[in-house]
């Protein structure tokens, strides 16, 4: 398994309506964290509502199909998301693992354009754990 990961729709505010988020684009979270709650020891309480859609991917060579997924469920509803970024942080979490020293991957050009289509953020974090194959 040497790259996995997850593409997201996350949407972080000081207070999320959850169900009309739900309702509108009729998609139950994967994740929902209310402000208030303990995270861990480590993070401590959350200070944000966090409302997340995440589908896991664990080749490569599947990232678009995933990015495909996401954006098929999301595009119907860009322009609520749209507005619901004047008043929360709305973006596409893009989170790649690696075992491996490097780490490669690429989206297509009609990931790229729907993205902008879509007109939220993309964050993009990448965690290489392992060092160089010999």
């Amino acid at each position: 398994m040497s790259v996995r990961g997850n593409v997201c729709l996350l949407i972080r505010a000081k207070a999320l309506d959850f169900e009309n988020i739900e309702s509108t684009i009729k998609v139950k979270p994967t994740n929902k964290i209310v402000g208030g709650e303990i995270i861990s020891e480590a993070v401590g309480e959350m200070q944000y509502d966090v409302f997340s859609y995440a589908i896991n991917f664990y080749d490569e060579h599947s990232i678009d199909e995933k990015f495909d997924i996401l954006f098929g469920l999301i595009y119907p509803h860009k322009e609520y998301l749209r507005c619901l970024s004047t008043d929360a942080e709305v973006q596409i979490r893009f989170y790649v693992q690696s075992d491996l020293a490097q780490v490669y991957f690429e989206l297509s050009p009609k990931i790229c354009r729907k993205l902008s289509e879509i007109g939220i953020k993309l964050s993009i974090s990448v965690f290489s754990w392992g060092g160089a194959e010999t």
